[in-house]
Formats: structure tokens, C-alpha cells, sequence
């Protein structure tokens, strides 16, 4: 691609790799999560390790991790306070299905490349991360097995005010940690 730079490649493929990950995973269709969750974490590990090396990708692993495991506590409290509800018989970890938490491990790609602009605006992770309750009722209206509790308006607040502390909390932790 003539007249961009690599890291303007790494931005945009991040982001529609993104985009692509959590359509496929929402819609929990089969082995198709696991196979472009996977293709997902092994591209952004690769750009990683040649644009900053290796240490960068072994701290980029770390972090892979940590959100992922966050996220499992972050959701498992939607669970438990009663904000979502997932269908039993859905593939879960102790009631998390899996695709929700290959959800938060292809996220944790984004702090890197499309999340980057938020190091230095941490008041907008703030309002974006309130924004995150829009992509859980896009979720929800997608997938069958998982649903936002009712009143989906309360649901929304809780989500809202969670990853508006979330958001920022990963953004610092990112910046001062990781990059």
C-alpha cells in the first residue's frame, strides 16, 4: 500500500480485524470464533514482534491474558448481579461463554493500534467505554443464546457505568505497562 505507513496498516487491519472478530463471535457460529479468535491474536502478535520486537510482543502477551481474565470477572459480575443472561446449554466457563470471552481476548488487540488515540485522551476512554453498552444490545439482538436482563434500559446503565471505568483504568494500565 503505497503512501501509508506500517502503522497506519496496523491501525486499520486492527480494526476491521476487530470488527470482524466480534460479528463472528456474537453470532457464536461453531468452531468459526475459535478459528478467526485465533487468526485475530496470531496477526497482532506478529505485527507486534516486527514493528517493536520481541519484548513488546512477550508484554503484549501478559496483557492479552490480563484482559481476558478481567474481562471473565467483569462479566461474570454482569452475571451475577443479573445485567445479562445466558442460556445454560450455551459452550461457558462457569457461566461465561466462551465466545464472550474471546471477545475480551481479540479487545485487548485494540489498545495497541485503534485504541491507541485514547493514551492521550482519557476523558474520551471515559465516554467511550459508556458507549460500550451500545455494542452489548448489538450483541444481544444478535445472539439468541445471551440476552441483556429486564429492564434493558437498567441493564444498559449498569454496562455503561462499569466500562466507563473500565475503559480508562485499561488505557492507563496500557500505556504505563504494556507500551
Amino acid at each position: 500500500m503505497r503512501g501509508l505507513s506500517a502503522g497506519s496498516v496496523a491501525l486499520v487491519g486492527n480494526a476491521l480485524l476487530f470488527q470482524v472478530a466480534w460479528f463472528i463471535n456474537v453470532m457464536d457460529l461453531g468452531l468459526l470464533p475459535v478459528l478467526i479468535t485465533a487468526l485475530a491474536i496470531s496477526v497482532h502478535l506478529v505485527v507486534v514482534h516486527r514493528m517493536f520486537g520481541r519484548g513488546a510482543s512477550l508484554r503484549e502477551c501478559g496483557w492479552l491474558l490480563f484482559v481476558t481474565v478481567l474481562g471473565f470477572f467483569v462479566e461474570r459480575g454482569f452475571l451475577g448481579f443479573d445485567v445479562l443472561q445466558h442460556e445454560s446449554q450455551t459452550r461457558a466457563l462457569f457461566g461465561i461463554p466462551y465466545w464472550l470471552l474471546f471477545l475480551w481476548l481479540v479487545f485487548a488487540t485494540t489498545f495497541r493500534f485503534s485504541l491507541a488515540f485514547l493514551r492521550e485522551r482519557i476523558a474520551w476512554s471515559v465516554v467511550l467505554g459508556a458507549c460500550a453498552a451500545l455494542s452489548y444490545l448489538g450483541g444481544a439482538a444478535l445472539n439468541a443464546t445471551s440476552q441483556l436482563a429486564n429492564p434493558i434500559w437498567i441493564a444498559l446503565l449498569w454496562i455503561a457505568l462499569v466500562w466507563a471505568l473500565v475503559l480508562p483504568v485499561l488505557v492507563v494500565i496500557h500505556k504505563k505497562y504494556v507500551t
